[in-house]
């Protein structure tokens, strides 16, 4: 199966970044030769991609970040996820999903900024000032339009044009920019530099940039308070750590989608895959791994907020115990698909979502990160800042509603119903594989919304069990299957042959390049000897580094 994306592999002796946008991706590697820490790259990076990729990812939204420090071999999620507002209630929204979408009830307390002061303090080397200047000026000096960018603008043309404060940078002679043209976002510069200034996180969490948040999001028919602000809390969490092979998985722990992607693997592993199954049983592999994501989706809807909801730890616990993925196994028919209340009894609702960033970097010490970073939505709440230049999430979208029944007839989660201060469950999967040693070997995380976690599945099974190298395995086709709605989502680039013998199973196919999310990676290679024989010799490791070719990025090192 061809990888769609160019042959060319990005190879570093010491350190690496890949994120979804080259000019972030080398800001995060300047920092990294200049003494920085993974985190402060990852930091520098995270505020690049706000300038370049507004649509995506910025100071209005949330997000996680995996970190693991290779000397003490220690990891743990900092969790800086937006929260529902003081005054939310469940029923906010009245069975009206617009309100969801955009507007100020749309709107999550944003903890983007939060969660970059308490990675930084934690782990950060660089000065604050420092890792804001690269940001600030591209703000100032201005920025290609990305394609994935213009395709934002495209989608929300109409909505672009009428609001006046989106029209004011994101249009040009009555229309929306395209792919090429410069974008400048001298206010959201401004912002920055107010915060670089003040060397935290405090204009915002209840200081005078906060009070301007607040007075933007009831403009737009919100309900926020400057306690909102002043009561966010950036959440430590212990990391998913698991034994995977001769080493270890670290993954995230709700409110993410890491113990979906745990249960997919630990299902997937017994199998015992080889690139022998690739290559001979094509079908049938793809089947096994199809049914293995309907497993693991059938019981996403029971996870959420743990602070919140009791009953969450117990079922992530059950979702990442062995037992219960090989239980899970044996009713995965190598005959045919089964209809989704085979998998799931309860059919609960998880919307089909896109959206987000997700950066990695390994540094040359070998601490690591993987971020995922978001305002949910394309344009998150569909409104920006006039004074303040940010775009706001729409991240209350993420919660469920009662009496919202979706078009399959599905009930929303109760677990994951609103309540004031409590976050939404989210579909990231942020993942670190490390060795025996203690080295990574591979890091990666994906955006894209629902589809993450069988993205980030399928490149761990491509990277892992069929023997493909980073490029190969974040490039190739990809499918998506997430119980509801009923349909096997793949790749235009699928081969076409292997998708009639998956209908053969009993699958409905939808071909589809819409959303198959977009990975970025980063592997440990070795250097080989001219006789083929590995130096397993840490000082010998180099770095492949990979960014989706699906959002046009471009990875970093050296």
């Amino acid at each position: 199966m061809a990888s769609a994306s160019s042959a060319t592999r990005h190879e570093y002796d010491h350190a690496a970044v890949a994120t979804d946008h080259a000019e972030c991706s080398k800001i995060g590697r300047n920092i990294l030769h200049h003494g920085g820490s993974a985190v402060d790259s990852a930091i520098a990076s995270m505020l690049c991609l706000g300038v370049v990729h507004p649509h995506s990812t910025g100071i209005g939204g949330g997000g996680f970040m995996l970190v693991y420090h290779r000397f003490t071999k220690f990891s743990e999620m900092i969790d800086f996820r937006e929260n529902a507002p003081l005054l939310a209630t469940k029923d906010m929204f009245h069975g009206d999903l617009t309100k969801a979408i955009m507007g100020g009830l749309a709107v999550g307390v944003p903890g983007e900024l939060k969660g970059m002061q308490a990675a930084w303090e934690k782990y950060g080397k660089v000065p604050w000032k420092k890792l804001f200047e690269p940001a600030i000026s591209l703000a100032e000096k201005g920025v290609n339009v990305s394609k994935s960018l213009a395709i934002a603008l495209k989608v929300w043309e109409f909505h672009v044009l009428k609001d006046k404060s989106l029209k004011e940078v994101f249009t040009y002679n009555g229309r929306v920019l395209e792919a090429g043209e410069t974008m400048k976002r001298p206010t959201y510069a401004r912002t920055l530099r107010i915060i670089s200034n003040a060397g935290n996180a405090d204009p915002v969490y209840g200081g005078v940039l906060g009070q301007q948040m607040v007075k933007d999001i009831n403009t737009h028919g919100g309900q926020f308070m400057i306690d909102d602000f002043k009561n966010y809390k950036v959440r430590f969490r212990d990391t998913i750590s698991e034994s995977f092979g001769k080493g270890k998985l670290l993954t995230t722990p709700p409110p993410t989608s890491g113990p979906v992607l745990s249960l997919v693997l630990n299902i997937l592993k017994g199998y015992h895959f080889t690139n022998r199954d690739f290559e001979d049983n094509t079908a049938l592999t793809f089947h096994r791994i199809i049914e293995a994501f309907q497993m693991g989706y059938a019981h996403r809807y029971k996870l959420g907020d743990p602070d919140y909801e009791k009953s969450v730890k117990e079922v992530a616990k059950q979702m990442l115990d062995q037992k219960f993925a090989d239980k899970l196994r044996t009713k995965i028919s190598d005959k045919k698909t089964q209809s989704p209340m085979y998998y799931d009894g309860a059919g609960y609702d998880v919307p089909v979502k896109n959206g987000t960033t997700h950066l990695v970097v390994v540094a040359e010490n070998g601490d690591t990160v993987s971020v995922t970073s978001t305002v949910n939505g394309f344009l998150g709440a569909k409104f920006r800042s006039p004074i303040l230049g940010l775009i706001y999430n729409n991240e209350m979208d993420d919660f469920s509603s009662p009496g919202m029944v979706n078009e399959f007839g599905l009930k929303p989660a109760p677990v994951n119903f609103i309540q004031p201060g409590k976050r939404p469950q989210s579909s990231s999967a942020p993942v670190i594989i490390i060795d025996e040693k203690g080295d990574v070997d591979v890091v990666l995380g994906a955006s894209g919304g629902t589809v993450i976690t069988t993205a980030v599945a399928q490149t761990l099974v491509n990277y892992l069990w069929f023997k493909k190298d980073i490029h190969d395995a974040i490039s190739m086709p990809r499918l998506h299957h997430q119980l509801y709605p009923e349909f096997l989502f793949a790749e235009t680039q699928f081969p076409i042959t292997i998708l009639h013998e998956l209908e053969n199973y009993g699958h409905k196919i939808n071909i589809t390049d819409k959303s198959h999310g977009v990975v970025q990676g980063i592997s440990r290679i070795h250097k080989v000897k001219s006789g083929g024989k590995r130096e397993h010799m840490d000082d010998k490791a180099k770095f492949m580094a990979e960014s989706d070719f699906r959002k046009g990025g471009s990875p970093s090192g050296y």
